[in-house]
């Protein structure tokens, strides 16, 4: 049997290398004619949990890297901001 989250994980990044690009629909599927040849490795199934588990991971990671970067672009532009009234209003005085 097969974990179908593996399935779902392999099946999304061989769509993603394979195609390179998403299709421009709001709603994600995918056409079995594009997956028909795909070939897909089926590991033993404690390894497919092992994969999901690191790629869910991975993801979680990134999800929160994108928050730290935005985040950090915000503190920048308020920093840049606090900057430029400093040096106007020293400027006027």
């Amino acid at each position: 049997m097969m974990n179908v989250r593996y399935l779902f994980t392999v099946l999304q990044a061989s769509w993603k290398v394979r195609l390179g690009v998403q299709y421009g629909s709001a709603i994600n599927y995918i056409k079995i004619g594009n997956v028909i040849d795909f070939i897909v490795p089926i590991p033993p199934k404690i390894e497919q949990q092992i994969i999901v588990d690191k790629v869910d991971k991975l993801l979680a990671m990134i999800k929160e890297l994108k928050k730290q970067v935005s985040e950090r672009k915000e503190q920048a532009e308020l920093l840049m901001q606090s900057v430029l009234r400093e040096a106007f209003e020293h400027s006027h005085a």
